[in-house]
């Protein structure tokens, strides 16, 4: 042990020959430490920082599309609107799809199942997953509605890039409808 780990041996054997007085002041040197180190870290990390980086609060924080697009103040509020709107229908859709394929590949088991009836229940899942691209779509719309002709320009490459992005953030997660589209 003295040849593969010198200095900790050194440390365990200054320790041992420590009396208690001193061995207690080592205690609370180290518990002191890392309490210091811990009050550090959150503040570094944790809800105490005031600087932010985009110059917003958390709640008032833009998202993806308001600062590729640098939306005015009015057409922040539109967006936030529709945004909010559109996850909460997109969720509605996404909570419908996960029994269907839950049920779709729970018959895994079920050998005899007919192709006619798995063929209709696959039918269903892509039907839901339709609707959510198309909710997705006209959400896309109505914030090109509130763009100016450069803003729209901006938007369409956006939204040309998302067909990439998604599959990627498929791919990453390991299932479909993880990735959020802003």
């Amino acid at each position: 042990m003295t040849d593969s780990w010198p200095i900790i041996y050194q440390l365990i054997q200054s320790i041992t020959l420590m009396n208690d007085r001193q061995k207690y002041r080592l205690l609370i040197a180290l518990v002191l430490g890392l309490a210091i180190l811990n009050v550090a870290l959150l503040i570094w990390f944790g809800p105490f920082r005031h600087g932010h980086r985009d110059g917003f609060r958390p709640n008032e924080r833009r998202t993806f599309l308001t600062r590729q697009l640098d939306f005015t103040e009015q057409q922040r509020q539109q967006y936030n609107e529709l945004r909010e709107h559109y996850f909460s229908e997109r969720r509605a859709l996404a909570e419908g799809i996960r029994p269907m394929r839950k049920r779709f590949f729970g018959q895994l088991s079920d050998i005899t199942a007919a192709d006619s009836t798995l063929l209709a229940q696959a039918q269903a899942y892509h039907n839901q997953l339709a609707r959510i691209d198309l909710l997705t779509l006209r959400h896309f719309q109505q914030v090109a509605a509130i763009c100016t002709p450069e803003q729209r320009k901006k938007l369409a490459n956006i939204v040309r890039k998302l067909p990439q992005a998604a599959a990627w953030n498929n791919r990453r997660a390991g299932t479909a409808g993880r990735q959020r589209t802003d």
